[in-house]
């Protein structure tokens, strides 16, 4: 089934390869009702697999002079969807970028003066709260300017049985096969083992699928004069 498909459609398919109803034969409203909240259910649990999540997204938001932290999520101090995890950031200043770095919670505990303010912030800490998250930057931005934050782009819920679904290859028919297995544990019918095997496979292409290559880089200390390293000889 590609995507993008009616999610009635991958509901009727999904109670059809659980042998719960046989072919023909549709769902009640209720019924179809709670194979789309075991569908959400299943979204909700891809959003913390990071392989899960296709790509990932900028949000540009601004920042306050003299405030250190802000709200991030719906009704929050930057009104934009709260990501999971904040992978990148820069801000923006007289035309120019600056990158960020992430910290953590114990690095951030480190600085001495967190009050300290600087035209450009060096550092930025993301606690994931619910519901909105908490963004900390150091030093504290003297001034108002352009923030980009790189966060993972987030599945989102679907409101009701007639929401198109439209994400990436892949993606339509794992999830048909996973909510499948949730609907015969459900309803007490035994889950083909063929099944189970099958659907691991396809969310494992889907994951695959959405694998980003990453730059590796070395200090500078450990090189040789020629400025590189055989990875093989060490040399």
């Amino acid at each position: 089934m590609p995507s993008p498909t009616p999610a009635i459609d991958l509901i009727n398919r999904s109670f059809r390869l659980a042998k719960i109803l046989a072919s023909g034969e549709t769902p009640t409203a209720e019924e179809a009702n709670d194979a789309l909240a075991m569908l959400n259910d299943i979204l909700e649990n891809w959003s913390v697999e990071p392989l899960a999540l296709w790509g990932k997204a900028n949000d540009v938001v601004t920042t306050v002079g003299g405030q250190a932290t802000y709200t991030i999520g719906p009704t929050g101090n930057f009104n934009v969807s709260r990501p999971m995890a904040i992978t990148g950031a820069y801000v923006t200043f007289s035309g120019v970028d600056f990158p960020l770095e992430i910290v953590g919670q114990l690095q951030y505990n480190e600085v001495s003066l967190k009050t300290q303010q600087q035209p450009i912030p060096e550092q930025l800490l993301y606690v994931n709260d619910f519901p909105l998250g908490r963004i900390t930057l150091w030093p504290v931005p003297t001034q108002a300017m352009p923030l980009t934050l790189t966060a993972d782009r987030l599945l989102t819920q679907i409101p009701n049985t007639a929401t198109v679904i439209n994400y990436p290859p892949g993606a339509a028919k794992a999830l048909r096969e996973l909510l499948a297995i949730e609907l015969a544990t459900e309803y007490g019918v035994p889950v083909d083992p063929q099944l189970r095997e099958t659907a691991m496979k396809s969310k494992a292409d889907y994951k695959r699928s959405n694998r980003q290559q990453y730059r590796s880089s070395t200090d500078p200390g450990l090189l040789n004069e020629a400025g590189y390293m055989n990875w093989r000889t060490g040399t």
